[in-house]
């Protein structure tokens, strides 16, 4: 006899962890995905990877039946945060922008330039590029065409988030804004 398996027991973990079945199924779990899947042992085990891969939770955490599920902080972060939020509070979201950062930087193929220079060399170095003002978007074309790639995330579970932050995947730093603002100046300021 085959036990029917079931999604409902680990989206209420999930959901005591900060993480409800809303967000996991929007922005974790793939769009063909579908909870009947996870009826049978081997779609129940699928659903498990793609929610440690995605989330960066150890795999065996999330198979446990009872037990706090934690993301892994295993990258070194420079957050830009509002006053009053705590590091901690930012688990799940710095999680998933570091998983962001990953792909980010797996994806990008341009050299990585030394871009470590002080503000007012680089702000001539923008300028000489025939820019009148250091701005957002000629920033950014200088950090993407200098090997930084610059990513916007905005979907994370509720609950507090950064403004931005720059990780360092292998060699390559990676910088998150996660800020939504239509005021280019304050973009540029994170």
């Amino acid at each position: 006899m085959t036990t029917t398996l079931s999604m409902k027991p680990l989206y209420a973990r999930l959901k005591n962890a900060g993480l409800d079945s809303v967000f996991v199924k929007k922005y974790v779990l793939p769009e063909w995905w579908d909870d009947s899947i996870a009826h049978e042992q081997a779609g129940y085990m699928q659903a498990l990877s793609i929610i440690s891969r995605n989330l960066g939770i150890e795999f065996s955490s999330l198979e446990r039946k009872t037990g706090a599920i934690l993301p892994q902080a295993e990258k070194s972060v420079k957050f830009k945060k509002s006053m009053g939020t705590n590091t901690a509070e930012l688990a799940w979201a710095n999680a998933i922008a570091v998983k962001t950062a990953e792909l980010a930087a797996r994806a990008f193929t341009k050299t990585l330039f030394n871009i470590a220079l002080p503000a007012e060399q680089l702000r001539e170095t923008i300028l000489a590029s025939g820019n009148r003002y250091v701005a957002l978007d000629n920033l950014l074309d200088y950090l993407w065409s200098n090997g930084v790639p610059v990513v916007h995330v905005s979907g994370f579970p509720k609950g507090r988030k950064m403004e931005g932050m720059a990780v360092r995947i292998g060699e390559r730093p990676v910088i998150i804004i996660s800020k939504s603002s239509k005021c280019s100046a304050w973009l540029l300021f994170i």
